[in-house]
């Protein structure tokens, strides 16, 4: 299930699903695929601020993250 798009302590954004899983957004066509997601599924598409510990509570990054950041998805 959709949770929606999150933002850590710097400007990487992440669409997160319930399971824990959570899915650096790289480009304009993966930014451009998450809000269809969200609207589709009836959630906000603003991202959500959030701090390192919250964040590290849903799961680590699959796939790519960007330079810099944990397997968590924060900047370090």
């Amino acid at each position: 299930m959709l949770l929606g798009i999150y933002q850590t302590n710097g400007p990487a954004l992440y669409v997160c699903y319930s399971g824990g899983n959570k899915f650096f957004i790289t480009d304009d066509g993966m930014w451009d695929g998450a809000i269809q997601l969200c609207q589709s599924n009836n959630i906000p598409a603003d991202p959500y601020p959030v701090q390192p510990g919250f964040f590290a509570a849903m799961g680590m990054v699959v796939g790519p993250r960007p330079d810099g950041t944990d397997e968590w998805g924060n900047y370090v």
